[in-house]
């Protein structure tokens, strides 16, 4: 303990007796408070270098005020003095107080904000013959790709700029949207697949046009939930092809929206706003009554309610029951132990698709049955809808469902084009569409808490991991579908967690260092469930936990969202 007199770690575990003394009221007691260090007097070091101590604590009341404290004496082991202090003065503070004082200054939670274009609407850019522009779209130029590669003359090149619209969906259940958000996605990846392997289109950019796939303004309406996935699949093929792809979001529908031919709708709405974002290299962007948006990662504002959200560890009933989907897996446990732990949650439901016979399943029961919780083991394929409605109807009723956790997942990468229709469906069944029917089956059920685990893959978008950065941007659509519906709903974007899992083990040293040039730094479990908590206390649906580094990142390699948090590890 060179360079200090007494260890602070030291003095923290000789104050720890003091919370067998009863220095509180009936008031502090029945109010839910605690009692906490607040003034140090009379402070004397008698001796430094001490390792171990012993220590006498005696309650007093102190100045005219008769406020409650403590006198503290701290011998070595003869019995010679160490420390000694006249008076420390406690005070009472409220248990939703300190959890908010701790992660108020939770480091590595972030929010994807969007902030206006840095130049007004109208202004010219140096984007190539505007008029060469073409509309993939049922009332464009084109229907499709095919047709307008069709149409060129051989040997001519493409145009500077070529839109593809995708049109909102006929879906209005969150099942219907997950298989059409999966249908979406494989339209994507079959366009952008043709895209890159036609020549004549080498120096083009392709728009992809959605309608509502994001949440930009507070005025905004219901979110595309199934759009939303297309522009996780397309985050990552601009990560993987940088230049080729723009995403473009509007609040208007060219076929419906606009009493005009779509040509005259480009020039009169879009024209300007895609030449300020080439222009700036914007590669996302967002068009809201005329004025452009680009998103931003932010740090979250958590711990600013007093009063707390629904969805914070204190909403949970500890005789209640939570549901973990990849309960039984590396992070689930992980994440079942510290429910116990941290949150005090009496009753687990942990599912998966081996169940009680998955490895490690009955020791991980028997350790948290030792903790003082009731653990259930279900084997649940969660894509299956009926089996995930059977499994939330069979909860007891004596300790009726208050939460969920969806941590399953499966990684099946690939670049962008070895990618296939059948590896997208496989990866989305997991993580998407087990959501999907997690949402259906509790959404008449009064729960606390529902969190989603997703990646930051489908906010940054990830080389590789189309497939699962689309599926995680339809969990994180889908947290702020709930909340808008007036359930809980919580999607947390992780980065990398040092812990390896049934996933992180598989990535290679290459998939690190790529992530790493990225700007994302593995982070320990302890954080990780510290930004968990952070994330349920902030009330926002989607969080980005991670640890960013964008300070010793390749300029080439930084996403455009951390533009905003360049200059220190965060």
């Amino acid at each position: 303990a060179d360079g200090f007199g007494i260890h602070p770690a030291l003095l923290d575990a000789a104050l720890h007796p003091a919370l067998l003394l009863d220095t509180g009221s009936d008031e502090d007691r029945d109010g839910g408070q605690v009692r906490l260090p607040f003034g140090w007097n009379g402070v004397s070091l008698w001796a430094a270098g001490a390792s171990t101590v012993r220590v006498r604590l005696s309650p007093h009341r102190d100045g005219a005020e008769g406020e409650r404290g403590l006198r503290l004496m701290v011998a070595d082991a003869v019995g010679d003095p160490v420390l000694t202090v006249d008076s420390l003065v406690t005070r009472p503070a409220a248990v939703e107080q300190l959890r908010a004082a701790a992660v108020r200054g939770a480091d590595g939670l972030f929010v994807l904000d969007w902030t206006p274009l840095a130049r007004p609407m109208g202004t010219d850019g140096p984007v190539a013959d505007r008029d060469g522009w073409a509309v993939l779209a049922a009332e464009g130029s084109y229907p499709d790709l095919d047709a307008f590669l069709s149409g060129l003359d051989d040997g001519e090149a493409g145009p500077a700029v070529v839109l593809a619209e995708f049109p909102r969906p006929d879906a209005d259940a969150v099942a219907d949207m997950a298989a059409a958000g999966l249908a979406m996605a494989q339209r994507a990846l079959e366009l952008v697949q043709k895209w890159l392997a036609e020549p004549r289109l080498a120096d083009a950019r392709l728009v992809v046009v959605t309608r509502d796939a994001v949440a930009v303004t507070d005025t905004d309406g219901a979110m595309d939930v199934a759009a939303a996935a297309l522009w996780g699949l397309l985050r990552s093929a601009q990560a993987e092809n940088p230049g080729r792809f723009l995403l473009l979001d509007l609040d208007l529908d060219f076929g419906s929206d606009v009493d005009l031919d779509v040509d005259r709708a480009l020039d009169l709405h879009l024209r300007d706003a895609i030449t300020q974002a080439v222009d700036l290299d914007e590669p996302q962007l967002a068009v809201r009554d005329g004025q452009a948006w680009v998103p931003r990662l932010m740090r979250a504002s958590v711990g600013s309610d007093p009063e707390g959200r629904e969805g914070t560890p204190a909403a949970l009933d500890p005789d209640g029951t939570v549901l973990v989907t990849g309960g039984t897996g590396t992070l689930g446990g992980l994440v079942a132990e510290h429910l116990v732990r941290t949150w005090q949650v009496g009753h687990l439901l942990l599912v998966s698709r081996r169940g009680p016979d998955a490895p490690g399943a009955r020791d991980l029961a028997a350790r948290l049955e030792g903790l003082g919780a009731r653990v259930r083991i279900a084997a649940v394929d969660v894509t299956d809808a009926s089996a995930v409605a059977d499994l939330v109807a069979g909860v007891d009723a004596e300790h009726p469902l208050t939460g969920v956790i969806h941590a399953t997942g499966l990684l099946d990468d690939a670049v962008l084009t070895s990618q296939t229709p059948e590896r997208l469906a496989r990866v989305w069944a997991a993580k998407a569409t087990g959501a999907a029917h997690l949402h259906t089956a509790t959404a008449d059920l009064p729960l606390a808490l529902f969190a989603m685990f997703s990646s930051a893959a489908g906010v940054l978008g990830s080389p590789g991991q189309a497939n699962y950065a689309a599926a995680n941007a339809f969990c994180d659509a889908l947290a702020a579908h709930r909340q808008a519906h007036g359930l809980p709903g919580l999607s947390v974007a992780w980065g990398l967690w040092a812990q390896s899992s049934e996933m992180t083990g598989k990535l290679a040293t290459t998939d690190r260092a790529r992530m790493s040039r990225s700007g994302i730094a593995a982070m320990s479990s302890e954080k990780a469930l510290g930004l968990l908590d952070a994330a349920c206390a902030q009330g926002e649906p989607l969080c980005v936990a991670a640890t960013i580094d964008p300070a010793g990142v390749a300029g080439v390699d930084l996403p455009v969202v951390l533009r905003g948090l360049v200059g220190g590890r965060v």
